[in-house]
């Protein structure tokens, strides 16, 4: 290996390589459908997974203020909701029963609606979705608003499919829907009390209707910046080093040449030691010396677990 292709890799290419790599995590929900009786049609079955979020055990509420709400793994959480204005109602065919479009917080007044308050949500980052619902009728139209964005629709009662409307313009004409989504993956929502308020059309023939909600836990990676691998020259050998993250593991790869994907890198093996696992330092700064080389061009980089 020649002292100048390492310089190279050192300024060039390694830290570009360095990346952290996080595990996935298991996200929280939060369902509640909104029912007008306790019979099947109107019920989300708490055993089946539902959803834009496909998770098991929604709540079946008819009330306006349930409190600590359970989440997918049926454990109650400190959320509750609290409803104003509009009454619980009917909507649609039997294609939407069980599903939280078959009821829900029914609103028929242009220009007026029900508003929905969430408060002690338990996440530090999340988003909502908020199902939607109403009578059949080709001029009914409803929106649903944070304060910041408007969602429009039109209900689909005859029609199970769930369908997103991210329409923000009621005047080039309103598609149906069955969902909005409040808040994303890339901006979360945050704060311990969110609310919605819907409000039917100036033109709508017949009502709309809330049938629900998801609050979606976002996990948000609070990962370091990744780490520079600096290599310099020891006699036929090598040194390593690096800025080291407490509760981090570090393996070092290798390639021959550039043509493949890091993450397909192997992790580098002399023939005195191989390079992974190793745990960061309490120093905050690891390093590997006389790492002997093995007589072949090499390029390195740092996996980090």
């Amino acid at each position: 290996m020649k002292t100048s292709m390492l310089k190279s890799i050192t300024l060039t290419s390694l830290a570009l390589h360095a990346a952290i790599l996080p595990f996935a995590a298991a996200q929280d929900v939060v369902s509640i459908n909104l029912m007008q009786n306790f019979v099947a049609a109107q019920t989300v079955d708490p055993n089946v997974p539902y959803g834009v979020e496909e998770v098991p055990f929604w709540t079946n509420s008819n009330g306006n203020s349930p409190l600590n709400l359970r989440d997918q793994t049926g454990t109650p959480t400190t959320l509750n909701l609290t409803i104003a204005n509009g009454g619980r109602n009917l909507f649609g065919g039997n294609s939407i029963g069980g599903t939280p479009m078959k009821a829900g917080q029914a609103f028929f007044i242009a220009g007026a609606g029900p508003s929905f308050t969430f408060s002690e949500i338990p996440y530090a980052n999340y988003k909502v979705v908020a199902y939607l619902t109403g009578y059949n009728a080709t001029n009914t139209q409803a929106s649903i608003s944070d304060g910041s964005t408007t969602y429009w629709w039109r209900p689909q009662p005859y029609g199970p499919a769930l369908n997103q409307t991210t329409d923000t313009d009621a005047s080039d004409g309103i598609d149906q829907a069955s969902y909005a989504v409040f808040g994303t993956d890339e901006n979360p929502l945050t704060g311990s009390s969110f609310t919605l308020q819907a409000l039917l059309g100036s033109s709508a023939t017949a009502g709309a209707g809330i049938g629900g909600f998801q609050i979606v836990e976002i996990l948000v990676a609070n990962n370091p910046p990744p780490p520079t691998l600096n290599i310099s020259k020891n006699g036929l050998n090598y040194d390593f080093q690096w800025d080291s993250s407490s509760g981090k593991v570090y393996d070092l790869v290798s390639a021959p040449d550039l043509s493949q994907s890091v993450s397909t890198w192997e992790v580098y093996q002399s023939s005195l030691m191989t390079y992974e696992n190793i745990a960061a330092s309490s120093t905050g700064t690891n390093a590997l010396t006389g790492v002997a080389a093995t007589g072949e061009k090499q390029f390195f980089a740092l996996r980090v677990r």
